[in-house]
């Protein structure tokens, strides 16, 4: 049976919308807001979900719903339509890493794939409907009167047109109080959810009329689709015949462009044709004897991981309870039967109840169900998805069901939230509003952000991306916990791939990896291939060693400033108290000395105090400035010219580079502590350090002075013109749970972050604080303002891994949490890892973002849930669902994940899956990061990454390599490099003959 187009209007209700106002208008002036609902916004247990929704949702709407004149309509429709969300979040990855001029369009062309073939579709909607049934009468009349009179004087006759007088008064009123029950109760509930309408962008977009539209026209509703509002066309249509009517010069009706093309009922296959699909429908006939949660019916539709796409629809109506011709028959069937007899007093209690307002609020319910086949798909899918959403529909709660409806296209319709007033298909029930409530499906997990620049899905395989710098988040540092065999290292460089190549921003950001062996060398490595050859230096993996060579003065300030900032003082005193490292109950006399001391070192080598002996300069320490002296005509006397006066002049020049070099030896160095101290221990009178305290003093900066040239001499290490790097600590970290490896490891990490915070911290603000000579201050002004606004453009990250060698440091902890303070200033998150929950206690409040990637033991969970502070219900998603990466499929991993936002703390699931693309574009196993780089020297870095996918989809060419190092006789050189080049040469010749075939 074929339903023509100009016909199949008819199955919609919807006549008008109200233009910038998120309100859909019926023909009789019923109005419609149409609500999604993402999720609940943080894990919490079935039972208190439904609790809760029973409770904050039923309990405000109840009154309203007593009434007659208001109608739910609230519907979930799962599928795999997901391009339309993946295809904009991906396509704007694109876009900023074109702006990069990264090409890494192999790793997000992955991306996408894995997050098309896993993600799912998963809308929950709600449609918000108040008849006139709700308004005050009188009002209502005359209300309807003046559109009356209106229409009366109009001097034309347009019959099938889009009324702009459709909106009344009465009903907005109540309308409005109604929507804004239902959105106070959701969000009372812990639920996510948002009213769709007019975009902010383009107030002619309607999110609202598009997903109605969508509900049935899938594929033939663009996601830019918008409704004409009434009003005259731009171009009449044209008429056939003439008559009065001039309905041809005015917008049709809503339904006429929801409902725009033919649809035709298919009676053997009770089916119908509708856009491309094929629908078929299931009604709930008797209402589940034991109603259970949605998620029930969920896990019985989605078990196996099938994709079988599916709408479920709950239609309530208001009113008080009436039943009717059941209580009549009750009472006569109550001479023969006592269970009648009981059926009866059941009712006349209800109904008493009712009467006094004391009882439960009972709404008329039904329940609607369809599912489709795609216009690409056999015949046959339909039937076996229908068969299995009859067996779940009749096994959820025990209910009766049935596929053949009276009207199939009108219960089609009313499937679709929004699309008619209430429906009329299916046999209706009268459920307390608190069981009718706990059957919602609204427990599956809300995303966070609405992008991001790292695509992850839910446990319900949602689209879930994670966003940096979200002005939701209170503070931008992230912390992950992740013990041994999590995973950890592969999630912290995907992290950071994806950072460096998906912010928003035009130009790469500033990011550095501080890292306990190679594993971040493979992300440099692939970044720099990313980058035209012409910009590779500003990518740099690094491993410095304890030498000279790598000397990095924790006593350097900012270009031009004679005396340190605070937040430099501060980070300097931190330094210097890990260095001395003195025992607890001398802990806090030599913080007081160490600051005295720190404070004299500047003033000595400062030229604007009095008594200060700054320092000098000397032919040779450094060819580059003396050079540039020659150049600039900068007169240079031995130990006479002071090295702030060489600063000056250089920068009088504009030579900043030069400046920024000899500042290096203006500034005061940690053998300088020695005449500080030695004027303390000298002094006469009442000394005001102990001689303890002295001599702890003195002799651990003096076994510094012999253990650590790396700190000791002027700064030569720096990042230079680099903005992405990885400083690898391997070379100067000691291995062990010793005080001296502790010491020695946190030392390293704090050089780390200086050498990092030295290029990109600052801000305007602290301008005024900076002390130069009066007469230099407007160059040094200048300088900084442009600094600063240079460095305000870019994204900032740096991340510490192997957090645990330091044993949680007190002078790490104390650093990083500082930076966190001042990171929003700076536009810098931080992200550390620990193999120890330990470390994360003093942080744990300033962490925007906790990662949990692995607690395999209770013991460990235990310790997650004191440190964390969750409930029983995340501890229930951590025991079973959070256990590292996949080893026998391809389901990822799954990470427990906590973000503090300004408006309350979430807990959520990612499920992090990585292509084997990735995977090999951040090994850092030796054999395979020989042979991806040799591939690397032969094509591009797109092309390499796709052959070894292709070649090796488990990520490693070990066991190959193995089989080739066995096979083959080396006469000299690296034995393992020659291997690899075999390898390669064995693929390139595999693909040879691939590609000649």
């Amino acid at each position: 049976m074929s339903i023509p187009r100009y016909y199949i209007d008819q199955y919609c209700d919807l006549a008008s919308f109200e233009p910038g106002r998120p309100i859909i208008l019926a023909h009789d002036g019923s109005e419609c807001t149409l609500i999604e609902v993402d999720g609940i916004r943080t894990i919490q247990s079935g039972e208190d979900i439904g609790n809760d929704v029973a409770a904050f949702l039923g309990g405000p709407i109840s009154n309203a719903m007593k009434k007659h004149g208001h109608k739910l309509t609230v519907s979930v429709e799962v599928a795999d339509n997901v391009e339309q969300d993946v295809k904009p979040l991906f396509g704007r990855l694109r876009k900023a890493a074109k702006q990069k001029n990264l090409d890494t369009e192999v790793l997000t062309a992955e991306a996408e794939q894995i997050t098309m073939e896993n993600a799912i579709r998963l809308k929950v909607l709600i449609a918000v409907w108040t008849l006139p049934g709700a308004a005050y009468l009188p009002e209502l009349k005359e209300a309807r009167a003046r559109v009356k009179e209106g229409r009366q004087a109009q001097e034309y006759s347009a019959i099938n047109v889009q009324e702009a007088d459709l909106l009344l008064g009465p009903i907005d009123s109540e309308h409005r109080a109604f929507v804004n029950a239902v959105v106070g109760g959701l969000r009372t509930a812990g639920i996510q959810c948002r009213v769709l309408g007019p975009q902010e962008a383009d107030v002619r977009m309607r999110d609202d009329l598009r997903e109605i539209r969508q509900g049935l026209l899938f594929h033939e509703t663009p996601s830019d689709w918008r409704p004409q509002e009434a009003g005259l066309r731009t171009y009449p249509g044209a008429k056939a015949s003439y008559n009065a009517d001039v309905s041809e010069f005015f917008t049709p009706r809503v339904s006429k462009q929801i409902l725009s093309t033919a649809a035709q009922y298919r009676a053997k296959s009770r089916a119908v044709d509708l856009g491309g699909r094929t629908f078929a429908m299931v009604l709930m006939d008797l209402f589940p004897r034991e109603p259970e949660p949605f998620s029930a019916l969920y896990h019985m539709m989605t078990e196996g991981n099938t994709r079988t796409p599916f709408r479920i629809t709950f239609q309530f109506d208001g009113g008080k309870y009436s039943p009717g011709v059941m209580q009549i028959i009750a009472g006569f069937a109550s001479i023969a039967s006592s269970e009648s007899k009981n059926l009866f007093r059941a009712n006349r209690l209800i109904q008493a109840a009712s009467r006094r307002n004391d009882g439960p609020v009972y709404l008329k319910t039904r329940i609607l169900a369809c599912t489709w086949r795609e216009p690409w798909e056999n015949a046959e899918v339909l039937e076996q998805r229908r068969s299995l959403l009859y067996r779940v529909f009749s096994a959820w709660g025990e209910g009766q069901v049935k596929d053949i409806p009276a009207n199939p296209m009108r219960a089609l319709a009313e499937t679709v939230p929004g699309m008619t007033v209430g429906a009329r298909s299916g046999a209706a029930t009268f459920v307390p509003v608190g069981d009718a409530f706990r059957m919602l499906p609204l427990e599956f997990y809300a995303p966070i952000f609405d992008d991001g620049e790292s695509v992850f899905l839910t446990l319900d395989h949602r689209i879930a991306p994670y966003k940096s710098f979200s002005q939701k988040m209170l503070h931008w540092m992230t912390i992950i916990f992740a013990t041994p065999g999590s995973g950890k290292s592969v999630t912290m460089n995907r992290l950071m791939v994806e950072f460096v190549t998906g912010t928003a921003k035009p130009g790469l950001p500033f990011v550095l990896a501080i890292d306990l062996g190679i594993s971040s060398s493979g992300t440099i490595k692939l970044i720099q291939e990313a980058l035209p050859p012409s910009l590779r230096h500003f990518a740099q993996y690094i491993r410095p060693s304890n030498t000279r060579d790598y000397a990095v003065n924790f006593l350097d300030t900012g270009l031009g400033r004679r005396k340190p900032l605070a937040r430099e003082f501060d980070a300097a005193l931190r330094f210097a108290m890990k260095l001395v490292d003195p025992p607890a109950e001398h802990r806090k006399e030599v913080e007081i000395l160490l600051s005295a001391v720190l404070r004299r070192m500047y003033q000595l080598k400062s030229d604007m105090e009095t008594s200060s002996e700054p320092a000098t300069w000397e032919p040779g320490l450094d060819d580059n400035v003396d050079a540039a002296c020659e150049r600039h005509g900068i007169m240079l006397v031995a130990r006479k010219t002071r090295w702030w006066s060489i600063v000056d002049r250089l920068i009088q020049a504009g030579d900043e580079v030069n400046a920024i070099r000899a500042q290096r030896f203006a500034s005061p160095r940690l053998k300088d502590s020695g005449t500080v101290l030695a004027s303390y221990e000298n002094s006469t009178g009442v000394k005001e350090y102990s001689d303890e305290v002295l001599r702890i003093t003195r002799t651990a900066i003096s076994a510094a002075l012999e253990e650590y040239p790396i700190f000791v001499n002027p700064t030569k290490f720096d990042l230079g013109v680099a903005r992405i790097a990885a400083i690898d600590l391997q070379d100067v970290a000691i291995i062990g749970e010793t005080d001296a490896a502790k010491r020695n490891n946190a030392l390293m990490f704090l050089m780390a972050r200086n050498v990092f915070m030295q290029k990109i911290s600052g801000h305007d603000d602290e301008i005024k604080d900076m002390e130069f000579p009066a007469a230099m201050r407007p160059v040094y002004e200048s300088y900084w303002r442009r600094r600063h606004a240079d460095m305000a453009e870019a994204d900032k990250r740096m991340q510490m891994d192997e957090v645990h060698v330091t044993g949680g440091a007190d002078e790490i902890m104390e650093t990083v949490e500082a930076d966190a303070r001042l990171g929003r200033k700076w536009g810098l998150e931080i992200v550390l890892a620990s193999q120890f929950l330990r470390d994360f206690r003093r942080l744990k409040s300033m962490a925007s973002c906790v990662m949990i990637l692995k607690a395999e033991t209770k013991e460990i969970r235990n310790e997650c849930r004191d440190v964390f502070g969750f409930n029983d219900a995340v501890m229930e998603t951590l025991t079973a669902y959070v256990h590292g990466p996949d080893k026998t499929g391809n389901s990822g991993a799954n990470i427990l994940v906590r973000f503090t936002l300004e408006e309350s703390e979430r807990w959520t699931v990612f499920n992090n899956r990585i292509g084997p693309t990735m995977l090999w574009a951040l090994n850092t196993t030796r054999q395979d990061r020989l042979v991806r780089d040799e591939v690397y020297r032969r094509m591009s870095v797109g092309e390499a990454l796709k052959l070894l996918a292709r070649r090796y989809p488990s990520g490693t060419a070990l066991p190959h390599f193995n089989r080739v190092a066995s096979s083959i006789k080396v006469e000299d050189g690296d034995d393992v490099s020659a291997v690899a080049v075999h390898v390669v040469d064995e693929i390139m010749r595999e693909m040879m003959t691939t590609t000649v075939k």
